[in-house]
């Protein structure tokens, strides 16, 4: 009586050994060993490409947070009839930082990071608080102007460097390039709001 061999064992029997499976060579067992090393490096990149862009994010968003801060402070002054579309126009623009900093929180989170809280704030910005008391419209929107400016340039060193690591974070960099046309935006809108507060002063 012969031996019947498993359907599932067909083809791949070493010679000689009825319903043993065939064990790759020694060849074959180093490209295995290779694959997972090459897979192990590529992991190993990907959360490097992580960590980096989560540091990034982090440093804008407390950036975000410093300039929202300078929002906060002129939203409270009073507003005379001259100078309340000036306000509007502030208001506006203070809703769009709350949504960015919303949007740089979520992607934080999404990679797996801790986005920045409002305490380590002043350890990661480039941007100083407001001073304190009351202050000229114009001297408030040209400072305004110049935070703004100053996140614009860090947005760009942000999405070259994300735009030219290896291992690309194509979430991350859409967001900073999403980032960037919408602070553009704004810088553009408070020059012209420098232009009208001055006409006001």
């Amino acid at each position: 009586m012969g031996l019947t061999l498993r359907p599932d064992r067909v083809g791949v029997v070493s010679p000689g050994i009825p319903g043993a499976r065939s064990q790759p060579s020694f060849g074959q067992q180093a490209e295995i060993f290779r694959g997972f090393a090459n897979l192990g490096r590529s992991r190993s990149r990907r959360r490097a490409a992580r960590a980096l862009s989560c540091q990034l994010l982090n440093r804008l968003l407390a950036d975000s947070m410093a300039l929202y801060e300078h929002y906060n402070k002129y939203d409270w002054q009073s507003k005379d009839d001259d100078s309340s579309k000036l306000y509007t126009t502030l208001d506006e623009q203070a809703r769009e930082h709350r949504e960015l900093i919303d949007l740089l929180v979520e992607r934080v989170r999404q990679l797996g990071g801790n986005a920045s809280v409002p305490r380590q704030v002043a350890n990661l910005t480039v941007i100083t608080r407001p001073p304190n008391g009351t202050e000229e419209f114009a001297a408030a929107v040209s400072r305004l102007t110049y935070a703004n400016q100053l996140l614009l340039g860090r947005i760009r060193a942000a999405v070259a460097i994300v735009a030219n690591n290896p291992t690309r974070d194509e979430g991350t960099e859409s967001l900073l390039r999403s980032m960037l046309r919408r602070y553009e935006s704004l810088v553009w809108s408070l020059e012209d709001l420098s232009d009208a507060a001055a006409m006001c002063a």
